[in-house]
């Protein structure tokens, strides 16, 4: 976990330094009780960003079901020195092996999945709805034996490519199912995501306003949050910093990917991370910050597919999360000084 940092505005923002001149007619003893005055006004309570750095699982091994799977997860995010694993609650997960060894590296542990077209509860069709809500709801239990306080991902409809936009009885079914889902992570004190996903893997939520709209309909359960991952932001979104800030000001942003624009290292590509870790710095966001990338050579065939892994972006897993455990902690530590010197939210277009 990055060290708990704090940061102070500055006291005059934009200035350069905080020596005044007293004018000759104002007495010195008026100017400096004014100037305590203005000091008590201006300081505030400096937040504490104590954000555990996570990495998803696929990173290192596509298969969670045997030992051998669930070691291979659980070592590598200890050896690169991450504070949480995002476990995807695949077809098969060991649950017991899985908590069992997060708990001899200390890990903490946040689940997620992406539903499929044979259990799409955005469908019309009723009988697949219910085995999508069959699924989510097991999913519930899942995460709840694992220890973990949160279930995200594409939890309102199939993880593909649609032909066809989503439909009024579709998203009707979606609202329906996610109503009773969030009651029942309610009762086991778990949080439910939605993550917006960009156009080639779901027609339901493709920015943080259809999923804060999505929320809506479904009643504004206080369980319930945004996951914006920058990956899908950087294709969707028309201005990054404004759904942020929408998000934050919503209090509904609850957990973030980092990814890079081409799913390889994060550092190339062509997203602006600076300007991206500053707004969740300026809106105070405590949650986590998790690393997510994909290899077909790790990865099952059919996942690789779904998401389009058509290049071999990276091979090595520990070399990936080591590289990018490195790199959020440098920019998320720049960020968080960039902020206290200039504390501005910038909402120019990205």
């Amino acid at each position: 976990m990055i060290q708990p940092t704090a940061f102070i505005p500055s006291l005059l923002p934009g200035s350069t330094n905080n020596t005044t001149t007293t004018p000759t007619h104002v007495s010195t003893k008026s100017t400096q009780h004014r100037s305590r005055t203005s000091l008590r006004m201006s300081i505030q309570p400096a937040p504490i960003f104590n954000n555990a750095i996570g990495v998803h699982a696929l990173v290192f091994s596509g298969e969670l079901q045997t030992d051998k799977g669930c070691e291979t997860a659980v070592a590598g995010a200890s050896k690169a020195g991450y504070d949480l694993l995002e476990v995807p609650l695949l077809e098969s997960i060991s649950v017991d092996i899985m908590r069992k060894k997060l708990q001899r590296e200390n890990l903490k542990v946040s689940c997620s999945l992406g539903l499929s077209f044979e259990d799409d509860i955005s469908n019309d069709n009723l009988e697949i709805v219910k085995k999508g809500e069959t699924k989510l709801l097991k999913a519930v239990q899942t995460a709840a034996q694992l220890g973990s306080r949160v279930l995200t991902g594409v939890t309102y409809s199939a993880l593909g490519k649609y032909k066809l936009p989503r439909t009024k009885k579709g998203v009707e079914n979606c609202v329906r199912v996610l109503q009773r889902v969030a009651k029942a992570c309610a009762q086991d004190g778990i949080r439910l995501g939605l993550e917006p996903c960009n156009r080639y893997e779901t027609n339901v939520i493709n920015t943080v306003e259809d999923a804060l709209d999505l929320i809506a309909m479904i009643g504004n359960p206080e369980n319930m949050f945004v996951h914006p991952d920058i990956y899908h932001m950087n294709i969707e979104e028309s201005n990054i910093v404004h759904a942020v800030l929408k998000a934050g000001q919503a209090k509904r942003l609850g957990y973030v990917h980092l990814g890079a624009s081409h799913r390889g290292y994060l550092g190339s590509g062509n997203i602006d991370f600076p300007k991206f870790l500053q707004v969740l710095v300026e809106i105070n966001y405590q949650g986590p910050l998790v690393f997510e990338s994909f290899s077909s050579k790790i990865i099952q065939p059919q996942l690789s597919s779904a998401l389009a892994i058509w290049r071999e972006m990276w091979t090595d897993s520990h070399d990936i999360a080591s590289s990018a455990r490195k790199f959020i902690d440098a920019e998320w530590t720049s960020a968080i000084r960039a902020v206290q010197s200039t504390p501005k939210i910038r909402s120019e277009p990205w």
